[in-house]
């Protein structure tokens, strides 16, 4: 189930990411203490899943969703830039073998 805004779809799932990227940026703002996580590479990443949503017009979605939580979870343990690696990989691999 969704919502139409104007011209634009808005499903729930990406309401929840909206609603993640808000909840970020105001924990920054506020310098909320987030515990092993770091609130710019949360931001960069959810921001990413924004536009790769936005510009990949994908019916079953839910490798690429699997992938960006997977890339959530990376963030604990790799620094950013290996984690964009791996996002930028896995896009790649997921087309060529035509998962999106």
């Amino acid at each position: 189930m969704g919502y139409y805004l104007g011209q634009f779809y808005i499903d729930k799932r990406d309401l929840f990411i909206l609603l993640v990227v808000v909840l970020l940026l105001l924990g920054n703002y506020l310098d909320y203490p987030l515990p092993y996580f770091d609130y710019q590479n949360l931001i960069i990443i959810t921001l990413l899943f924004l536009l790769a949503k936005g510009f990949l017009l994908t019916t079953y979605d839910s490798a690429l969703f699997a992938t960006f939580l997977t890339a959530l979870i990376l963030t604990l343990f790799f620094p950013l830039l290996q984690v964009l690696y791996f996002l930028a990989l896995s896009f790649i691999f997921l087309r060529l073998f035509k998962v999106i």
